[in-house]
């Protein structure tokens, strides 16, 4: 198909404190995926409400879990690459009474090329939802819509962190869960029922059994619309600092298409702006480097034909 780019703004990089520029271009291509989809992955097996595995367990008051879901299970499904905007968990049991709710809950994400979680966390994972509680009043799927998406490239598994910390406790939630084959610990957590203490801060080494970390919730994910027409190349944004030469910075981009389906290519020029060539490995929304001179740099956008 055919593409052209689109110029959106510039500025002027100097010596040695940098002022960059940013130049972003756009690639147009047709898309053939017409419509949202919410993706199910891991259907469960059976019903737990084991502390450190249903992320409301709610007979204790502090809990903090990760879990891993690896790329190919979304691959499988068919889903794009793109921002996942929602996940879900199944709810099978209500807790007792039903005063008892999730408290000062915190959902993070992020990427990884481990197949196994480790015996103890994962470090520093963004939070992408908050909420001071959550009323689940109903068995089923319970959607999180997340205040910030995750973007997922396509490929790469995918770290779940829920952490909590309740007021009361009585008795479990109980959600549904998947048991993955001998090896497949892919559930970490810990829990303790300190009074006013900190679900997101327990650190250390998982007192979940291995049996029960092959144990992982089934989980729903619900993909942003997926790219249909041009996308919009949006604004660039250099990260704040003195940026000088040698130092690292992140170029970014914002009031662009928010879609699934969309590819990315950085392109810098270290002339004047007009001869741009391809970064390698540099294909991911964002761009973290460093320059030693003044560079031009600009980001293709593509909807994926599929």
């Amino acid at each position: 198909p055919n593409q052209f780019q689109e110029i959106i703004g510039t500025s002027r990089a100097f010596f040695m404190k940098l002022t960059f520029s940013l130049m972003l271009g756009i690639m147009f291509f047709p898309s053939k995926i017409s419509a949202q989809q919410v993706f199910t992955i891991l259907e469960g097996e059976e019903a737990v409400s084991i502390q450190g595995i249903s992320p409301f367990a709610t007979t204790v008051k502090n809990q903090r879990s990760q879990y891993l879901y690896t790329g190919d299970l979304l691959q499988n499904l068919n889903a794009p690459n793109g921002y996942i905007t929602a996940v879900a968990v199944k709810i099978t049991q209500l807790a007792l009474p039903s005063t008892i709710q999730p408290q000062n809950l915190q959902i993070k994400m992020g990427s990884t090329t481990m197949v196994t979680l480790p015996a103890d966390f994962i470090p520093n994972l963004p939070v992408h939802y908050s909420s001071a509680t959550e009323n689940i009043t109903s068995t089923g799927w319970y959607t999180f819509n997340l205040d910030t998406p995750f973007s997922w490239d396509g490929f790469s598994n995918v770290v779940i962190e829920f952490c909590r910390t309740n007021v009361i406790s009585g008795d479990s939630f109980e959600v549904e869960v998947y048991l993955g084959l001998n090896g497949e610990y892919r559930t970490t957590g810990l829990v303790s029922n300190v009074e006013n203490g900190n679900g997101c801060t327990l650190s250390g080494t998982t007192t979940i059994s291995l049996p029960n970390r092959r144990l992982i919730p089934s989980m729903q994910v619900t993909m942003t619309n997926p790219c249909e027409s041009n996308p919009s190349a949006g604004i660039a944004i250099v990260s704040e600092g003195n940026n000088y030469c040698g130092e690292p910075f992140t170029l970014s981009v914002t009031n662009e298409t928010f879609a699934s389906g969309l590819s990315y290519q950085w392109q810098a020029s270290y002339q004047d702006g007009t001869n741009f060539v391809d970064i390698p490995g540099a294909t991911l929304p964002t761009l973290t480097t460093s320059q030693d001179f003044a560079t031009y740099y600009r980001r293709g956008t593509m909807c994926d034909v599929l």
